[in-house]
């Protein structure tokens, strides 16, 4: 998230690195948050948006800034999008591992360097093609290490793959509009249709905003405040002093924080062949990101919390 694309300064910048560090560390331990409450995805979503919604407004009020009409009707799609990749992601934590779902979301800036890439008319390298296609064979590994462990479903790491996906599309929608807004009035308006949007879904699932314990709520205001604000505004602010390349590797490092902090809280066993395959769709990720570390900052990973 930024307000303009600037480039990175000279040299290394170490409050910027660390800023980036400390957000994506909250990233990944919202996923064992997530993962440890006691009610389904949609609603754990649902819950998150509204109160993500009200700390949003808060701040644009606090500042002087506003959400315009306009900027609601074209945040429509964005919202709708952004709905769907967050229900979806914390569905997949409550079917699948913490370490599955996160390796197979770290494909992402990957994803859309190649998209964005064929669809700006650009040549896609043989670079690319294999490194891309080494990432899915490394998820491919850690599905097959999965298989028939307990808490494991494979519908989980579907829902996984298919939230990765519609964030992509989510990040190529939103390129355009975030040219012209302020990301703060953006992400406002987005979180709200998806907050309108998410809510008669959880409804007619059956779910309502009366599910979730005392503790439940607890852990979705952490995630909401936490991760879901702090994390995304440090990541912001490092993007003027980091480069694109340097905070996507570390980006990368969700998933191995993610599933570490599983495997120490939440009882999550890692076996040979998930590791081996986390390596390798890591390794590929990190080669296609170096490679291509001019491209929008915007494409570093800005976890679904």
């Amino acid at each position: 998230m930024r307000e303009e694309k600037e480039a990175a300064p000279a040299g290394l910048h170490v409050g910027g690195v660390v800023a980036v560090s400390v957000g994506v560390t909250l990233w990944a331990a919202s996923t064992i948050i997530v993962k440890s409450s006691d009610v389904s995805g949609i609603t754990f979503a649902t819950c998150r948006l509204w109160i993500g919604v009200v700390a949003l407004w808060l701040a644009c009020r606090a500042t002087g800034r506003r959400v315009s009409a306009g900027l609601l009707r074209a945040s429509i799609v964005p919202g709708i999008l952004f709905a769907a990749n967050i229900a979806l992601f914390f569905e997949a934590l409550r079917r699948s591992s913490v370490a599955n779902v996160t390796l197979i979301t770290s494909i992402q800036p990957a994803l859309v360097f190649v998209v964005a890439r064929r669809l700006f008319g650009e040549r896609i390298s043989r670079w690319d093609v294999g490194w891309t296609v080494a990432s899915l064979a490394g998820i491919a590994l850690v599905v097959a290490g999965s298989a028939g462990s307990p808490g494991w479903h494979p519908s989980g790491d579907v829902l996984a793959l298919i939230a990765i996906v519609v964030w992509t599309v989510f990040f190529l929608a939103s390129k355009r509009i975030r040219a012209s807004a302020g990301t703060l009035e953006y992400f406002t308006a987005v979180l709200g249709v998806a907050a309108v949007a998410l809510t008669p879904v959880m409804l007619l699932s059956g779910r309502s905003f009366t599910d979730p314990s005392a503790r439940d709520w607890l852990l979705i205001v952490i995630v909401a405040l936490g991760p879901g604000t702090a994390g995304h505004l440090l990541v912001t602010w490092a993007h003027r002093h980091v480069d694109v390349s340097l905070s996507s590797v570390i980006g990368v490092g969700q998933p191995v924080l993610g599933a570490g902090g599983a495997a120490l809280f939440l009882d999550e066993k890692i076996v040979a062949l998930q590791a081996i395959g986390g390596l390798v769709t890591i390794v590929s990720v990190i080669a296609i990101v170096r490679r291509r570390g001019t491209t929008d900052a915007a494409i570093v990973p800005e976890g679904a919390p």
